[in-house]
């Protein structure tokens, strides 16, 4: 604990500052108290001298003895003496300091300096501790009043963390969770958005084919209608139930990975199976409309690191998107290919093409095309299948012109995971 209250600017700050007040003091009183007392002896000696010139006026003859008594050491017994003879004047080594001029005009002076020097020292550590509590309110005061400003929902402030210690550290801290707050209300934020979007969305998808239904479903109770005509409106039934199907899953899958509720399950696995498996399910679409689909070098395995059955769900989406806007008898064709950095894959169609203005916009949830006048698709499916790439560290690029056809360019970067 010790060596890390040490650790603190404001303590070793603080300590410094009193060792060098100590410091001052020290010297000061010292060059204080050897003055006096070398002042106090220069009168000690005056006073003596003052003293032996008297009894030399007064004994001439006895000069040397006299000289001699206040230059050398006295013996016990003259000592003795001394006191004896002192005593019978009330002269003694207890009298008090008043009584003895030299003595109290020292003690005056020691004791107006000692005072002085004492006051001083206070006021020095007074206005350090001052200068410290000062500092320290101010930072506890910037604390407070960021942690006011998060309490009112502002989750932009930040601390200095110019300094190292406790307070440093109390400020870094502060300002990780005032940007881990401001990260998770933007979550939040955007969750909101995305579930009142998706809300939205599915609510207005499914007007149509719920209003097919129910014009079905109604023109059906009349008894009059033949059986060829209810059988007619029983596959357009099930045909909007199935679009119906499909929109919602699609959807719901889309809401998963956007929320970041899916984990995808990557491992190396064989890109050109992946890629059958997306397209096997969508043969008997494109043979029914006369179209010719192959997959290029497919005696080429590739490996790559990915969610095969997320992968081939964004094929899938792609190709059906181009089934769907490829003439009968058109040609759809799935390259694919690898170069020491990545692997891409490439959909080709000879169909109608997409006109410059829409490009932008083909990868956004239910955007349909301005030329789409037939209505086909519900426009998640090129949505969905961007998402799951850029999932896998992908990217997607389009190339087409109106009534030259179009071609997806997928490219997933090797190495990450």
């Amino acid at each position: 604990m010790e060596g890390n209250m040490m650790k603190n600017p404001e303590i070793k700050g603080l300590l410094l500052r009193f060792t060098v007040i100590l410091m001052i003091i020290l010297v000061l009183g010292g060059s204080v108290f050897f003055n006096l007392w070398d002042r106090f002896n220069r009168e000690l000696i005056e006073k003596n001298i003052g003293i032996m010139g008297k009894l030399i006026s007064t004994h001439p003859e006895l000069k040397e003895e006299i000289v001699t008594a206040f230059v050398n050491e006295s013996t016990t017994n003259e000592v003795t003496a001394g006191l004896e003879a002192a005593r019978k004047y009330g002269y003694t080594v207890g009298m008090p300091t008043q009584i003895t001029p030299v003595a109290q005009k020292f003690y005056g002076r020691f004791l107006g300096w000692g005072i002085g020097g004492i006051f001083m020292g206070f006021l020095l550590f007074f206005g350090t501790s001052l200068v410290f509590i000062r500092g320290t309110y101010k930072k506890i005061r910037l604390l407070s009043e960021g942690a006011e400003k998060i309490v009112e929902g502002d989750f932009t402030s930040r601390l200095p963390e110019l300094d190292e210690g406790a307070f440093a550290k109390l400020a870094h801290q502060f300002n990780q969770m005032s940007k881990v707050l401001e990260g998770n209300l933007e979550r939040l934020k955007m969750e909101k958005i995305f579930l009142k979007n998706i809300t939205s969305d599915i609510s207005h998808q499914l007007k149509t084919p719920l209003a097919s239904l129910k014009m079905f479903h109604e023109l059906m109770l009349d008894e009059g209608m033949d059986q060829d005509t209810q059988r007619q409106f029983l596959l357009k039934g099930e045909q909007q139930l199935e679009r119906m199907e499909w929109l919602i899953k699609s959807l719901l899958k889309m809401a998963r990975i956007e929320a970041g509720a899916i984990e995808f399950k990557k491992e190396e696995a064989s890109m050109l199976k992946t890629i059958e498996d997306g397209v096997e399910h969508l043969r008997p679409r494109a043979e029914a409309k006369g179209q010719f689909l192959e997959i290029e070098n497919s005696d080429e395995d590739i490996l790559f690191v990915h969610d095969p059955n997320w992968v081939a769900e964004a094929i899938s989406n792609m190709v059906k998107n181009a089934i769907d806007h490829t003439e009968y008898g058109g040609k759809i064709e799935i390259g694919i290919s690898e170069t020491p950095i990545m692997v891409r894959v490439t959909i080709a169609d000879n169909g109608e093409g997409i006109a410059e203005e829409d490009l932008p916009h083909i990868f956004e949830r239910f955007y349909k095309g301005k030329n789409n006048i037939q209505g086909s698709g519900t426009g998640i499916g090129l949505a969905l299948a961007k998402v799951i790439i850029e999932n896998h560290h992908g990217r997607i690029a389009v190339k087409s012109k109106l009534g030259g056809g179009t071609t997806f360019i997928i490219s997933f970067l090797k190495g990450i995971i």
